[in-house]
């Protein structure tokens, strides 16, 4: 780019800003300011939280402090963590529920006899009658717009897969990540871009792996230099230089569009206090995003010169930013506000007289306007009027426990410790050689001390008296069983056992995975709010000739209105997928109802097929596994071989003693599976 042109893009000298606009502007940085004062005890309880996982339980702790610490609370958020998303969340694209027949009832027997009357009719020379061809039009419409859907749901599911893992850091790690932040801080956010061509990536962490952010350096750095800004012998003006000739490799990826997803801190998120329920933003007329940025990168970001007209933070407000300090260097709080009562969208500089951003157009357009995405587990109704919007966080919940332990272990150290080995005697009996002699000698050492040879030892010191432990006043097993109560965990899951029997053990199992379950439907939830937004983003911002480059020259990819697509089909989460399903369970279910499905009039065969491959293995391809028309195995193998002429090795001259009239093993009612006693019966106890 040449430096005249990038003149152009870049405002240096303070705006003439109309008094209105700059009225609002401010009007909407007190707004935030406001609101993040009042969400303030709040943020400090979630921080304080994040601290206490990590480790700093002790009032006053310091780095090398040596207080007795058992992190429970760390554990705790771990398991829990690895409960609740383990694999990849694997999306499936649905039509939603339709009447696609004006005439058919959908019952295939009325289709059969129609189809049979048309045929009899063509086959006597004459025009089946109007209603029968409208009925076998209406069935032919209906299915083919059907066939339609499912070949756009396919093809949007592979899309999106693909979407998931493109941005870097990919989504997986990121989304386990947001659940761990979840169940620190009580709440965790996902927000939705769509990183376009030629264009900045969108304010959000992660991006896809092309040349965009690079070009945008590019472009801050050359309209830097374009007005004086960077002299030639600056650092900056060699990183422009090596810039560009990095930038013309021929077999760099130059640019790509597609989603980008990012995770804002818990505390980043700045509500309208008129808010009533996090998860939608329920009573809430606006909602913010905060970033803390170096002026440079609002440069590159924005094409706004800031220079010094801003709130200047001397410290940036994230500490693992703070590396990049410089002297003198000051932090922007910049703030992306979304207005959802007038669907408008800003962003503003704290204490800049401008707009950063006012177009009033977000970078995408959803149904629920904003791009955030809420997790909370800890959900609780609170009429007092102190209460708050945001949940407990699963570490003050065990914050009670956790310091009693502490409390409890740190004493007996304490006690043991004051409890060591010592003497005692008389002052001025020893000298200073004797002293260093009784606390430096080693073990079994012969010590010869200057007193006078027929000197009772016994009289000149004693062994120092000590305190017995009473091991009552320092135990935690009680505090320990607090611990699993308020939050639901079963003592196996920590690593020990209670030595209770096999019944109280299923038991205690039974209610830990009910609230599993619980929590595990509400990230499920969380991940299909943002599957289905993905699906509306993906079909009405990516263009065909992409979608078969991803998908191949089979893709189907409708030209559709937004409210076509929002009406037409969405992405689920497939239940299960977002965390480790309980296949014994499914094995077990599927294993009963199976030889009774078989035996139904009507039953697909695919469909029953595709559930037992999915039992096997989740991430297989059903179509890689079935073959529509294929007879079963058992089939196969029973149909007539060819001869081999012998009759000692001809597999059809086996007579009544062939495979299939030899006796069969009696077939038994299937098991209970591990855990999970057959329907009606109590669970097994073994001593």
């Amino acid at each position: 780019m040449a430096y005249e042109q990038a003149q152009t893009v870049m405002q240096r000298e303070k705006p003439e800003v109309d008094p209105s606009r700059e009225a609002l502007c401010k009007e909407w940085q007190e707004k935030v300011r406001e609101a993040k004062n009042f969400w303030r005890d709040d943020f400090e309880r979630m921080r304080k939280s994040s601290r206490y996982v990590r480790g700093k339980q002790w009032p006053r702790q310091t780095k090398d402090d040596e207080r007795y610490i058992a992190n429970i609370t760390h554990r705790h958020v771990q398991q829990r963590t690895a409960a609740l998303y383990a694999k990849n969340p694997r999306a499936v694209a649905k039509p939603r529920p339709r009447l696609n027949y004006m005439l058919w009832d959908g019952n295939e027997q009325t289709a059969m006899m129609a189809e049979q009357g048309a045929a009899a009719a063509m086959q006597g020379g004459m025009m089946p009658d109007p209603q029968t061809a409208a009925l076998l039009q209406d069935i032919a419409a209906g299915k083919q717009h059907k066939d339609m859907i499912d070949r756009i749901g396919k093809t949007l599911e592979i899309v999106f897969a693909y979407q998931l893992s493109e941005p870097k850091p990919k989504f997986k790690p990121q989304a386990k990540q947001a659940v761990r932040r979840c169940l620190t801080t009580g709440v965790a956010h996902l927000k939705l871009g769509y990183q376009r061509v030629a264009q900045y990536p969108p304010a959000i962490e992660s991006q896809i792996q092309d040349v965009s952010k690079q070009l945008a350096e590019i472009e801050r750095l050359a309209a830097d230099v374009a007005d004086r800004e960077i002299e030639p012998d600056d650092a900056e003006m060699e990183q422009l230089r090596l810039m560009l000739i990095d930038l013309q490799a021929s077999d760099k990826i130059l640019l790509r569009d597609g989603l980008v997803f990012g995770f804002p801190k818990s505390t980043s998120i700045i509500v309208d206090p008129a808010c009533t329920q996090l998860k939608g933003f329920v009573g809430a007329g606006w909602v913010a995003e905060e970033f803390c940025l170096t002026p440079n990168e609002v440069k590159r970001r924005y094409k706004i010169d800031i220079g010094k007209e801003f709130s200047q933070h001397a410290e940036a407000s994230n500490k693992r930013r703070q590396g990049k300090n410089k002297p003198g260097m000051s932090w922007a709080l910049v703030w992306e506000i979304y207005d959802l009562d007038n669907h408008l969208r800003h962003v503003v500089c704290d204490g800049y007289c401008d707009f950063l951003e006012a177009d009033g157009s977000p970078d995408i357009t959803l149904e629920q306007f904003h791009p955030y995405f809420t997790l909370t587990f800890n959900d609780i109704e609170d009429d007092d009027e102190t209460g708050s919007i945001y949940p407990p966080t699963n570490p003050e919940l065990l914050m009670p426990m956790q310091r009693e332990i502490n409390r409890s272990r740190e004493s007996l150290r304490q006690h043991r410790i004051g409890n060591r080995p010592a003497t005692v005697g008389a002052t001025g009996v020893l000298g200073p050689k004797d002293k260093d002699k009784m606390m430096t000698h080693l073990d079994h050492e012969h010590i010869e001390l200057d007193v006078p040879r027929d000197t009772d030892i016994g009289k000149v010191f004693q062994r120092k008296p000590y305190a017995p432990i009473d091991p009552p006043l320092y135990e935690t097993e009680s505090t320990f069983q607090d611990v699993l109560h308020v939050i639901g965990d079963n003592e196996t899951n920590f690593g020990g056992t209670a030595g209770d029997t096999a019944t109280e053990s299923t038991i205690a199992e039974t209610s830990r995975m009910s609230t599993l379950d619980s929590n595990r439907d509400d990230l499920d939830e969380w991940l299909t709010e943002f599957a289905e937004a993905a699906g509306q983003v993906l079909l009405s911002e990516m263009d065909q000739a992409t979608v078969k480059k991803i998908v191949g020259e089979g893709a189907v990819w409708p030209q559709l209105s937004r409210q076509e697509i929002a009406e037409e089909l969405f992405l689920e989460i497939a239940a299960g997928s977002s965390g480790r399903p309980n296949e014994a369970l499914e094995i077990a279910k599927t294993e009963r109802l199976a030889p009774f499905a078989v035996q139904i009039p009507g039953i697909n065969p695919t469909w029953l097929g595709r559930k037992m491959v999915r039992l096997m293995d989740a991430e297989a391809d059903y179509e890689d596994a079935i073959v529509e028309g294929m007879p079963s195995i058992t089939m196969l193998n029973a149909q007539k071989q060819p001869g081999t002429g012998d009759p000692a090795s001809d597999p059809n001259a086996q007579g009544p003693e062939g495979g299939q009239n030899q006796a069969q093993p009696q077939q038994g009612q299937p098991g209970p599976q591990p855990g999970f006693p057959m329907p009606g019966t109590a669970p097994t106890t073994v001593q």
